[in-house]
């Protein structure tokens, strides 16, 4: 005898998907009631190691001048610049910098180990250059001078790099010391690169919080989105059938993966101690 098919398996082949998308849409329009404010597209800033300083936060005529090797650095400037590359290079960044008079005023001690630290900001600021991608470029140059690397894809050499190094290796620490003493600002009067850090440390803490925001919501969409079509038809009881579908319906509206919506949703029910087999389905 023929085997009859049940009408909701029938519904179930033939409209899952538009199932799916109907309860989306009423999940996506109660959120939108409830809050308006939820900012989309915002760039991704991870934390900043300002000891690293990325290219990426240059701005273009920072580039520019840099492309063009017209900013004027004084020698005294490259002095102290070379003392950090040769710290760097023998494994403690502050180790000759803090010979510099007047330069542990924008830096600091280490608890543990005493050594001195500053930030590619405060080193800008105590020589007075008017860029942190110009200290973080010329250090770079001087390492490679000084480890015999020489110029690379990332780093050109710049003729007045190369014969700062060609003067500066003739000379000792204390030497170099005294002339970079010459550019040390005061402290408290010369703050353009570290407000400037600052305000997008601030930046990127704010973004981050938005980020993490968004990633908790979309969560809980998946979590809603579950919920309803397991209480809408019996074709989603079959275990992980309805997360299956949930983030990949949210995954086709956001842009993110598959994978990232699934982590963002167990993210979600671990943070309300709600996370159990129940709720969360391992396999595939």
């Amino acid at each position: 005898m023929k085997k009859i098919k049940l009408f909701e398996n029938y519904l179930g082949e033939n409209y899952e998907k538009e199932l799916v998308d109907f309860l989306y849409e009423k999940i996506q329009e109660e959120y939108l009631m409830e809050d308006s404010s939820i900012r989309e597209g915002e760039d991704d800033y991870s934390d900043e190691d300002w000891e690293n300083f990325d290219d990426k936060n240059l701005t273009r005529g920072e580039r520019a001048a840099l492309a063009r090797d017209n900013q004027v650095i004084s020698r005294s400037q490259l002095a102290a610049l070379y003392l950090k590359a040769l710290g760097r290079v023998e494994g403690e960044d502050g180790a000759y910098l803090v010979m510099i008079d007047g330069i542990k005023d924008f830096g600091e001690f280490d608890t543990n180990t005493r050594a001195f630290k500053i930030t590619v900001p405060a080193l800008a600021d105590a020589i007075g250059l008017e860029s942190m991608g110009t200290v973080y470029r010329t250090v770079n140059k001087f390492v490679n001078l000084i480890k015999g690397v020489g110029e690379t894809q990332g780093e050109v050499l710049y003729p007045k790099v190369v014969s700062a190094y060609g003067k500066f290796s003739s000379m000792n620490p204390v030497q170099l010391s005294n002339l970079a003493a010459r550019s040390i600002q005061k402290a408290e009067e010369y703050t353009l690169n570290r407000d400037k850090a600052e305000s997008m440390r601030g930046s990127a803490s704010s973004t981050r919080l938005e980020k993490a925001k968004r990633e908790d919501l979309t969560g809980e969409k998946v979590y809603s989105l579950i919920n309803s079509l397991k209480s809408s038809s019996s074709i989603f009881k079959e275990p992980g059938r309805a997360q299956k579908m949930a983030i990949k319906k949210i995954s086709t509206e956001t842009g993110d993966t598959e994978e990232k919506i699934k982590d963002y949703y167990k993210k979600y029910l671990m943070s309300r101690k709600i996370f159990n087999s129940a709720n969360f389905y391992e396999g595939r």
